[in-house]
């Protein structure tokens, strides 16, 4: 299998050469996303509101438009569907951390 890359307003990642690298990559990944979230939301005093959707509907977004090459486009779907699903859990994690104001819910 040739490696392929995302490309995403002028950052380019290449694709993992195995299985070990895709675990690597995943894994630094999720926790600076997470880790990043959290301070975010320390910042907010522990409230997950508006701001926290507005960062996921734009994550989610910037996902959906990423340009994958060299791979098939049943493995390209199965791919972004992943990173959507990563994201959600990260965001979800985030907002059982944080507190909410009554009638947000």
């Amino acid at each position: 299998m040739t490696p392929g890359t995302a490309r995403k307003k002028g950052l380019t990642l290449p694709a993992p050469e195995n299985m070990s690298e895709a675990g690597a990559m995943i894994l630094a990944l999720m926790l600076l996303s997470r880790t990043s979230l959290a301070e975010l939301l320390e910042e907010h005093d522990g409230y997950a509101g508006p701001w926290l959707d507005e960062i996921e509907t734009e994550v989610t977004l910037n996902i959906k438009s990423t340009e994958v090459s060299g791979m098939p486009i049943e493995q390209e779907v199965k791919a972004l569907n992943l990173c959507l699903n990563t994201a959600k859990a990260i965001f979800e994690s985030v907002r059982q951390e944080g507190t909410f104001e009554e009638g947000d819910l």
